[in-house]
């Protein structure tokens, strides 16, 4: 059959194999098209075997629960760390001291009659050093609390001011001199400063310890926070385990005695403030605690000479 175009041109016809085949490529896809999985790329699981499938989930499983045990482990060693890096740790900083007030900014002047009316009388406490840094409370040196619970006074011992030369040598010597006559090791000649202070940090008294010249037995000044002098530690011959405290300015009392210490850490000791055959003042090792016992001074003037003389045993030794 022939057909024309619009121009009046014959348009070839296809002869009957075309015809037929292109009828079938049409039905073909046409099949094709209908089938729902025609394009579908078939799953890699489909591919592998039931039982090692299982095998690889089971591995898959216990990787991911080993991984959360590494996490849960990690947390907990970094939880560990932070414990042993906190302060008062292991490996941390020390803890700030407890039971110490913070050094205050400024000195508190007080007259001699207000030391004297603050000054704890008739009790017996126990004294240990303070538990934890004192340096971030501002304080340098040693601090020991009379009275752990709740202190009704705090004694400060100050670092020992570097010596030089000739006082190295002069140190060494007085050493193997005692060594050799067998005397107290402790000495007031230690150039430690003691305070006392009251339960807010402000000084009641402090002991200076002075340079010995010739012929002078004078080792020690107490005074007050503005330097009004108190009394005066005196010691005796080399022999003497006991230096005499003596009053000085305002200060009307009998002179007192008290025995030499040094309150070393751990070390069982006892020392005592007397005059004539009445102990004043004495501190004791009991059941590996320090006690001090302060007596009933009803005089200010015998209150302030009986500490004065205390705290001779805060300021020798190392």
């Amino acid at each position: 059959m022939t057909h024309h175009d619009e121009t009046g041109g014959v348009l070839p016809q296809p002869q009957g194999d075309a015809r037929e085949t292109s009828a079938e490529t049409a039905t073909g896809a046409g099949d094709a098209a209908r089938r729902p999985d025609a394009r579908r790329v078939p799953r890699i699981d489909a591919l592998v075997p039931g039982a090692l499938r299982e095998r690889g989930r089971a591995a898959l499983a216990g990787v991911e629960s080993a991984r959360a045990n590494v996490e849960t482990a990690g947390a907990s060693v970094r939880g560990l760390g932070r414990r042993l890096r906190a302060p008062g740790a292991l490996f941390g900083p020390p803890a700030p001291a407890v039971g110490v007030p913070a050094a205050p900014e400024h000195p508190l002047h007080r007259s001699q009659a207000e030391v004297a009316a603050l000054l704890p009388r008739s009790f017996e406490v126990a004294v240990a050093e303070a538990r934890g840094d004192v340096g971030q409370r501002g304080w340098t040196g040693r601090v020991f609390l009379v009275g752990e619970s709740s202190p009704g006074c705090l004694v400060r011992r100050s670092p020992r001011a570097p010596l030089r030369g000739g006082e190295i040598a002069s140190g060494l010597l007085d050493l193997a001199v005692e060594g050799l006559v067998g005397q107290h090791a402790g000495s007031s000649d230690d150039p430690h400063t003691v305070e006392l202070l009251d339960p807010d940090g402000h000084v009641l008294l402090r002991s200076t310890p002075v340079d010995r010249r010739r012929d002078d037995r004078t080792v020690r000044e107490v005074s007050l926070a503005d330097g009004t002098p108190v009394a005066a530690v005196v010691a005796g011959a080399r022999k003497d385990h006991h230096r005499e405290v003596v009053p000085r300015g305002a200060l009307r009392a009998a002179p007192v005695l008290t025995d030499l210490l040094d309150l070393y850490p751990g070390r069982e000791s006892a020392a005592r403030v007397w005059r004539g055959p009445e102990e004043l003042a004495s501190i004791r090792t009991e059941d590996r605690q320090r006690m001090l016992t302060v007596r009933d001074l009803t005089a200010d003037d015998e209150a302030l000479l009986v500490w004065a003389a205390a705290l001779c045993w805060w300021g020798a030794g190392t």
